[in-house]
């Protein structure tokens, strides 16, 4: 009788549900979730656009869109402005408020061989923009984003609610 009364007490414990514990750490969690927005990804490219910045960054900030579910993916290079320190300086104030941010800066050199100047698209020019592109898109798909925005930063987001209406037309 003994054995029963120390095991009664144990299998109950076992038997009676007890709430968030589960087998997976999945279970631990409430069932029921919020709807969460897409996972946006806003991959910028920039060289020599320290005139445009401030407006294009200001554009970003003010989008309607939920902060954590944007990740920030950004690259800069060639530069002959003070572009990379406008950058560097934004992402260290809004990093905490999105998702994920990366940061890709290089410093030198600052033209590509057989450049006219800054505003001059050779071969290699395009190449390295391309790999710029399929490494924003790597990055994209290794955190799970659901979409992802190319921009260059001398383009201005003029709507706030662009990516609500971009994937309304699944864009």
């Amino acid at each position: 009788m003994l054995r029963v009364t120390s095991l009664l007490p144990a299998l109950l414990f076992v038997l009676l549900p007890v709430p968030n514990r589960g087998y997976f750490p999945e279970e631990r969690w409430s069932p029921e979730s919020p709807f969460l927005a897409p996972r946006v990804v806003i991959a910028l490219v920039c060289r020599n656009s320290a005139h445009s910045l401030p407006l294009f960054l200001g554009a970003v900030e003010r989008l309607d869109y939920p902060k954590d579910r944007i990740a920030l993916w950004v690259a800069t290079d060639h530069n002959i402005d003070n572009t990379t320190s406008i950058l560097r300086d934004w992402l260290i104030q809004v990093q905490n408020y999105y998702h994920y941010v990366e940061w890709r800066p290089e410093e030198e050199p600052r033209a590509f061989v057989d450049e006219v100047g800054p505003k001059h698209w050779n071969n290699l020019r395009y190449e390295h923009v391309m790999k710029l592109r399929q490494a924003a898109l790597d990055t994209a798909r290794e955190i799970w984003a659901d979409y992802l925005l190319m921009v260059d930063c001398g383009n201005l987001l003029t709507s706030r609610d662009v990516l609500w209406k971009l994937m309304r037309e699944n864009k």
